[in-house]
């Protein structure tokens, strides 16, 4: 971002998206969605019971990924920055949980989900400022925003508004509201009328 926020969103620079570290990071970061993907096709096929912001979030983020990748856009890198940053530490927190440390990063989980959430923020943050520049352009805009198409900022949009309310659907079912016990263990917590 040494030339500004406007450049970073709205300039594509193909030597450095393709051939420089920066080209390496997206490179990898196009070829990790496809352990993801393979790993939901696995558990579909298997008969998991997947939810549907698992299999939705991993296949529409698969396929645009590579979408994005292919025709080099320059939202592309930041979206793919807030992802780098949210899995590392939600691939951690899973690690640690794997490794019998469930009880101890437990209470972490609700604040992951919030930095996915966030992440979801900053993402229609990032499409909803490349799309106001497109749609400006010509007007009293005088900056052009060429790095990224409409269709393909429109599609991220669409994309990032569906995961947005997915994952707070999450949050909120997970921990806002309070969870139904099933109707026997009601009956055996619920205190008793007689001792009040």
């Amino acid at each position: 971002m040494k030339d500004g926020m406007h450049d970073t969103l709205c300039t594509f620079h193909e030597d450095e998206f393709y051939t420089t570290k920066v080209g390496f990071a997206m490179g990898m970061f196009a070829i990790s969605k496809v352990p993801e993907f393979i790993d939901t096709v696995f558990l579909l096929m298997r008969g998991v019971n997947l939810s549907f912001l698992s299999w939705f979030h991993h296949v529409t983020t698969y396929l645009f990924v590579w979408y994005s990748y292919q025709q080099g856009t320059s939202i592309f890198i930041c979206a793919a920055a807030m992802n780098y940053f949210v899995h590392s530490i939600m691939y951690f927190y899973f690690f640690l949980s794997e490794a019998g440390f469930k009880s101890l990063v437990k209470p972490f989980a609700m604040y992951i989900t919030l930095l996915q959430i966030t992440q979801m923020v900053g993402g229609l943050f990032v499409s909803g400022y490349v799309l106001l520049q497109k749609f400006t352009e010509g007007t009293s805009n005088t900056r052009t925003c060429s790095g990224t198409s409409i269709s393909t900022a429109r599609t991220q949009l669409v994309i990032y508004i569906f995961n947005f309310y997915l994952f707070s659907e999450m949050f909120v079912k997970g921990y806002v509201l309070p969870r139904k016990a099933p109707a026997g263990e009601a009956l055996r917590t619920a205190p008793s009328r007689k001792a009040a």
